[in-house]
């Protein structure tokens, strides 16, 4: 190796060391940081989020519980029309006939929303119980 070219490689090196010192310095290393972070979102999106729809899927079935009885007391106590209203009139005039056909609407309507929450349930967590079981048997 000549005098010339040893030079020329140690210029190129030292090039090489102060273009990485300017990219690990202020704003790269931000951008650098802020990279890392989304890749670890992303990360923990792709393995968190599946291994949370079964609570939060409960979480919904108990909403939807909750929703229904305090929108029918709602409409038992305030409303002037709708299933609730429509009960209490039932019962406060003694017509038992026409009481049991709220009572039968709301019960359908529950099962009806149970069924499609079920089947939401179901669809996303095909696969799940037979992971499960595999890795109870573990």
């Amino acid at each position: 190796m000549t005098e010339a070219q040893a030079t020329r490689s140690a210029g190129s090196i030292r090039d090489l060391a102060a273009s990485l010192s300017y990219a690990l310095d202020g704003e790269q290393k931000l951008i650098g940081r802020r990279w890392r972070q989304a890749r670890r979102a992303v990360k923990s999106c792709s393995s968190v989020l599946p291994a949370a729809v079964p609570s939060i899927l409960t979480g919904c079935r108990i909403g939807l519980v909750i929703s229904c009885i305090v929108v029918f007391l709602a409409e038992m106590i305030t409303s002037t029309d709708g299933l609730g209203h429509l009960l209490v009139t039932a019962a406060r005039t003694f017509q038992a006939v026409d009481m049991f056909v709220p009572l039968i609407t709301i019960s359908l309507l529950g099962l009806i929303l149970n069924g499609l929450l079920q089947a939401l349930r179901s669809f996303l967590l095909r696969g799940f119980g037979s992971l499960m079981q595999r890795l109870k048997w573990r």
